[in-house]
């Protein structure tokens, strides 16, 4: 049966990995990785029906690459929407 102890030492170890985890920067998904996961998931959009593995491969590519270029530009807007909040608040 648990002592108080050992649910003591769980907590302790819970705590731990939780600070490890918050000190670790967040692994990023590779290119590959994002292409890989975006084909599989229009795959399984189509039931596997008509279609091929190197069109849901391109198609994937297409859209992950619109993504990374859209992505820089919508991270500015809301960078200028920040600070223009921030000017309001300071006036």
């Amino acid at each position: 049966m648990p002592t108080v102890d050992h649910a003591a030492r769980a907590v302790r170890r819970v705590e731990e990995v939780v600070r490890e985890a918050k000190v670790r920067p967040p692994v990023a998904e590779s290119l590959h990785d994002r292409i890989r996961r975006r084909a599989f998931e229009l795959f399984l959009a189509r039931c596997g029906g008509s279609g091929d593995a190197l069109s849901d491969w391109l198609e994937a590519e297409r859209q992950v690459h619109a993504a990374d270029v859209r992505r820089p530009r919508e991270d500015a807007r809301a960078s200028q929407r920040g600070e223009a909040l921030l000017a309001i608040e300071n006036d």
